[in-house]
């Protein structure tokens, strides 16, 4: 009688048992996402920025860290996230040459389209201006592109942070001093520029300033008349920013 009513009961029971561990598997199982970038659309990013062509999304589920390739803007698949996590917020850093997410943390759904900004590595713009002797040259002007001017310091040093809108790989730069020759060069930004002026120029040199299609020329005394800068060892007074 015992074991008749084992076996009814082991009978009656392996239907409940099977669902549940079906259900068990099905949650312990893994599941497909898609995961997407696209650059943030509010913001005025440079045309010449450069554009975002791979790096790898790392999402951190549970302790245990994910890394999913990202190739330009395509729909990349993931298949190794537990299905249970979905709809969960987690930790998420995008390794890229000029990008970063916008968010640091996002929420794991089977279609992700994840925000994008610079991250920064082309905003600092720095270095030292030096004489051929290799002294320091205090308040030579940096005119960066078309739209940033700034100052050497006491040591020849100057810093400038560049917004969105001005940050781009290769940066037209002119640095300008009285009794110097004008050194234009490219340079990218992120890299110590290290300028050397030497002495022969005056101050008949020419700034390059556009107006929409454009190009006009005018002196350094003209352009520092202008915009109220004392030139030669006086205190500059301007608009312009100084480091």
């Amino acid at each position: 009688m015992y074991k008749k009513t084992s076996a009814l009961k082991t009978i009656l029971l392996l239907p409940g048992f099977c669902l549940a561990a079906a259900l068990l598997l099905t949650a312990c199982s893994s599941s497909d996402i898609q995961v997407r970038v696209s650059p943030d659309s509010a913001l005025k990013i440079n045309a010449e920025y450069p554009s975002f062509k791979a790096g790898v999304v790392t999402l951190e589920v549970e302790g245990e860290k994910h890394k999913i390739p990202i190739t330009g803007i395509d729909e990349s698949t993931y298949k190794n996230l537990p299905r249970g996590s979905y709809n969960e917020e987690v930790s998420a850093v995008l390794e890229s040459d000029y990008w970063k997410l916008a968010e640091s943390r996002v929420r794991i759904g089977k279609s992700m389209n994840l925000t994008i900004v610079p991250n920064g590595r082309l905003s600092g713009l720095y270095g030292t201006v030096i004489d051929d002797r290799g002294r320091p040259v205090r308040e030579a002007l940096i005119q960066v592109g078309n739209d940033t001017v700034l100052y050497s310091n006491q040591q020849g040093m100057f810093k400038a942070e560049l917004s969105y809108g001005l940050q781009k790989e290769n940066q037209r730069i002119m640095v300008l001093k009285d009794g110097y020759e004008a050194v234009e060069l490219t340079h990218t930004p992120g890299n110590n520029l290290l300028v050397h002026l030497k002495r022969g120029g005056s101050p008949g040199q020419r700034v390059v300033i556009r107006e929409g299609q454009q190009q006009k020329g005018e002196t350094f005394g003209e352009w520092a008349a202008k915009e109220g800068v004392r030139t030669g060892s006086d205190v500059i007074r301007s608009r312009a920013r100084r480091y």
